[in-house]
């Protein structure tokens, strides 16, 4: 028998040196706090993300997340957008880099507009969006921009 002693008594005590360590007293009680401790820091960096994604999924399924083509349009908008088109943040600032689209989008023909000139783009002034955006996701956008007034 082997045995590992401290001030208080045995730390661990094992039948052969091959063989692992029964831990006793209070060294046993402080590594077993510690590896629960480990335990828990693990479930909590590696399972509750994947909790948290899992629920995320089942949120977003039901028909009472189900988003508007302008819910949509709006997160890609401020997505690929915002950057150029947001408006100034407070007095002062610099007004943006590109027009305000708010009142844009007002008639069937002006829809048309903007949906081209989201997939073409406007030579030296904005890049096409028609191999980035999908066709059903340009129509979100207008959808979107339908409602700023």
């Amino acid at each position: 028998m082997t045995a590992l002693y401290s001030s208080d008594g045995p730390l661990c005590q094992s039948e052969s040196m091959h063989e692992s360590l029964t831990l006793t007293g209070a060294a046993g009680t402080l590594l077993t706090q510690m590896a629960l401790s480990w335990r828990v820091a693990f479930l909590s960096a590696v399972g509750v993300p994947v909790l948290a994604v899992g629920l995320s999924a089942r949120q977003t399924s039901g028909p009472a997340a189900a988003q508007t083509p302008s819910e949509h349009g709006k997160k890609l908008f401020v997505q690929r957008c915002s950057v150029c088109h947001l408006p100034p943040l407070g007095p002062g600032e610099p007004r943006s880099y590109a027009r305000s689209l708010t009142g844009f989008v007002k008639t069937p023909q002006t829809e048309a507009t903007a949906r081209q000139i989201i997939q073409k783009g406007i030579p030296s002034r904005m890049p096409g969006f028609q191999f980035g955006l999908e066709p059903n996701q340009i129509d979100q956008i207008v959808a979107y921009l339908s409602t700023l007034k």
